[in-house]
């Protein structure tokens, strides 16, 4: 009887989270791997490198608890494994964390608000100090709103990480 991938892999997790102080269970977003693991597996069929990325988080998943128990270096590594899964995912088949979209965007409006601000400021509409923060506010909250309706859509189309 062959045993599903994604179900020993989340039975290795629950071992593994018995012997991770429960700080770094949470700060190494060790609770991301069974999902990771199943986006994973959902696209190895299609994918080369998800294909070789299920053997990666199979790994991860029996060396997990020793990794993040240990020496930097091995805390590092387990950092790098995760990302480099994380940011295939996100690359290639667009799998985004949740509330991705909301800073990003409440970022850029933010920086366009403040473009904004100082070019109304350059053809002498309104003070400098004012127009910076009236613009910036606007951008901001355009931004934030944009990216929460993005996420919504991506939580909607099961795109979340």
């Amino acid at each position: 009887m062959e045993t599903n991938p994604i179900t020993e892999i989340e039975s290795n997790i629950n071992v593994a989270s018995e012997k991770i102080i429960a700080k770094d269970f949470k700060f190494y977003h060790v609770q991301l791997i069974p999902r990771i693991a199943n986006l994973t597996h959902i696209h190895s069929d299609k994918c080369s490198i998800c294909s070789e990325n299920m053997k990666v988080v199979t790994e991860l998943s029996l060396n997990v608890a020793n990794l993040l128990n240990s020496s930097i270096q091995n805390r590092n590594t387990y950092d790098n494994t995760l990302s480099n899964l994380k940011s295939h995912l996100k690359n290639a088949h667009q799998y985004y964390p949740k509330s991705y979209f909301s800073s990003l965007y409440t970022f850029y409006g933010m920086i366009g608000g403040a473009i904004v601000g100082l070019l109304i400021f350059a053809i002498q509409l309104i003070d400098f100090k004012i127009g910076l923060l009236i613009f910036s506010a606007i951008g901001l909250f355009t931004g934030k709103i944009a990216g929460y309706y993005k996420d919504k859509r991506n939580e909607k189309n099961k795109l979340i990480l």
